[in-house]
């Protein structure tokens, strides 16, 4: 405690000693007047002297009773060193804190309705914010770049600028879908050029596909494997028993799936045939240790029967089997199937 008079102050400590002190003891009056001043807005903080040195070249010791901390410095430095060191940094951050919300605040005032700020924390230039855009999602911005947009997602931005490619692309593509009728566009839902959308095709049903694929010309897998199988039947690059000559053959032909199971073997083949049972005989005659089970026939006229197979080995392309006992078809065995998924392509593909 320190008690003034005309003559000096006098200060007693926690343990009731006192000390007096002369007017003299600060000579300088600046000096003493500063002192007075700093042991009066003490009383408003949460620091208290502990004890007092003799000279302006002594110390003055502090205690802070809410960080349990004693601090000392020298009394000429009393002006800025006259409190708690940790209570000096709270007071910094909040002031620094309570200036960061009144930006956040302006930002927030600014932003269009559709747009919500996730501000960081702290909220400083060199920090990145998420933008929650009910047009375009959510995004990352950096808290610089907020303070100068008035719109805060970048693609609004971009937009407004008229320098938004994926807007562009967007209107690219809802012509190529317009002036293109042979596939069912009703599931797209644009992303971005190399963003893989939905397209529904006639025949095989829906498959997926890059944009920027799609309006080069690219189209449904299934038909592609069909046409160039018909394209190099018309430019004679196949020698053997082709499509042509199948499609040209009398009655329906069957796609079939067995199952072939030995004592070391399981496997599957997808084939079509005018005879399934008569297959599995020649099977079974070719390798006695083979027994087989059907678990699909399915008629089809011979060129869409030839065609549905060629897609079903493109499909299961990456689980090709190599028998142990090689027999006539041995080529389209595979060590798994997705039974379901070859019936749906049968429904779709009941085409003339």
């Amino acid at each position: 405690m320190i008690e003034y008079s005309l003559h000096g102050f006098d200060f007693i400590n926690k343990s009731g000693e006192s000390k007096h002190f002369s007017s003299n003891y600060l000579k300088n009056k600046q000096d003493r007047e500063r002192f007075h001043r700093y042991t009066i807005l003490l009383k408003n903080t949460n620091c208290e002297i502990v004890d007092i040195g003799k000279s302006v070249k002594s110390s003055v010791t502090l205690r802070c009773n809410k960080h349990n901390t004693v601090n000392t410095t020298k009394i000429s430095l009393a002006k800025v060193h006259f409190s708690c060191s940790l209570c000096r940094k709270e007071d910094v951050y909040d002031s620094l804190i309570a200036a960061q919300q009144t930006i956040v605040l302006k930002i927030k005032e600014k932003l269009p309705q559709h747009v919500k700020l996730i501000p960081s924390v702290p909220f400083s230039d060199d920090y990145y914010s998420n933008v929650v855009c009910e047009k375009h999602g959510e995004s990352t911005v950096n808290n610089k770049s907020l303070k100068n947009s008035p719109y805060g997602c970048p693609r609004c931005g971009k937009i407004a600028a008229g320098k938004d490619k994926v807007n562009s692309s967007k209107i690219l593509f809802e012509q190529y879908m317009e002036n293109n009728d042979r596939y069912d566009y009703s599931l797209v839902v644009f992303t971005g050029v190399r963003k893989k959308v939905k397209i529904i095709c006639n025949v095989h049903g829906v498959f997926e596909q890059q944009p920027y694929v799609h309006m080069k010309g690219h189209g449904c897998l299934h038909c592609g494997i069909i046409t160039g199988h018909k394209i190099k039947e018309e430019k004679g690059y196949s020698n053997n028993f082709g499509r042509s000559s199948y499609s040209k053959t009398k009655g329906d032909s069957n796609l079939y799936v067995l199952k072939i199971v030995s004592e070391n073997e399981l496997f599957y083949k997808i084939g079509i045939a005018k005879n399934v049972k008569a297959r599995m005989k020649a099977i079974t005659k070719e390798v006695p240790s083979y027994s087989c089970l059907m678990l699909l026939s399915i008629p089809f006229e011979p060129a869409s029967a030839w065609d549905i197979e060629k897609v079903l080995h493109f499909d299961n392309k990456n689980y090709r089997y190599e028998p142990l006992n090689k027999f006539v078809g041995s080529t389209e065995c595979f060590s798994n199937i997705d039974l379901d998924n070859i019936l749906k392509l049968c429904q779709c593909c009941l085409w003339v």
